[in-house]
C-alpha cells in the first residue's frame, strides 16, 4: 500500500494495483488527481455510495477533457483512512472492479 495524501482529516492510501491504473491515465488526468485526493481527504463521504455487489464502496466522480473518471474506495472510519481500490474512466470500470475485489 502507498500513502497518497495526508493533511486532511483522512489519510489516503491506495492498493498496489492502483499503480497500473495511474499509468493508464493521461499525464494531465494524473495531475488533476491531487486536488481530488485532497477533497476526499477532507470529506470522503462526498462520493456516491455503491450498492449491490459493491456495497461498502464509494465512487467519487470527476470529469476531465470530456471523459468521466471514477475513484473507487472504501472508508475505514476507525483509522481515518480512505483506501483507494481503483481509478479509471467509467468505461468497463465496474467489470474490472468486479475482478479486482474478488
Amino acid at each position: 500500500m502507498a500513502q497518497v495524501v495526508s493533511g486532511g482529516m483522512y489519510t489516503i492510501f491506495y492498493i498496489t494495483a492502483v499503480k497500473k491504473d495511474l499509468k493508464d491515465l493521461s499525464t494531465e488526468a494524473r495531475q488533476f488527481l491531487d486536488q481530488h485526493f485532497a477533497a476526499l481527504s477532507e470529506n470522503p463521504f462526498q462520493g456516491e455510495f455503491l450498492h449491490g455487489e459493491f456495497r461498502g464502496y464509494f465512487s467519487y466522480h470527476f470529469p476531465h477533457k470530456g471523459t468521466d473518471y471514477r475513484i473507487i474506495y472504501r472508508i475505514v472510519k476507525e483509522e481515518l483512512v480512505v483506501l483507494v481500490i481503483m481509478i479509471g474512466s467509467r468505461k468497463n470500470l465496474y467489470s474490472r472492479l468486479k475482478k479486482r475485489v474478488r
